[in-house]
């Protein structure tokens, strides 16, 4: 199933937001976010940026970029599964 899933293209994503009369600085701004916030979203993980661009665009971050955030959701479930294996070795 993961080899199906693919990001929207960084590209995609800004021709959207400009053709809605917008720029990403301006969604970023308008969220109330630092300038660059939703231009970092479109190269590498940034959930501020992500959710803004993706709330301006009607969409939910999930539709833009699954790939990405099936990865953020894969490693924060590994991150709780190593923490409650170490809080059951340290309680023993």
């Amino acid at each position: 199933m993961r080899s199906t899933l693919k990001d929207t293209p960084g590209p995609l994503v800004r021709a959207w937001v400009n053709l809605e009369g917008k720029t990403l600085t301006q969604v970023a701004l308008d969220a109330g976010l630092p300038p660059a916030s939703c231009r970092i979203a479109l190269r590498t993980a940034h959930y501020a940026g992500e959710a803004a661009i993706a709330r301006f665009l009607g969409k939910a971050p999930e539709d833009l970029w699954p790939l990405r955030l099936a990865d953020r959701a894969e490693r924060k479930n590994k991150a709780r599964q190593a923490a409650a294996h170490r809080e059951k070795r340290s309680a023993s």
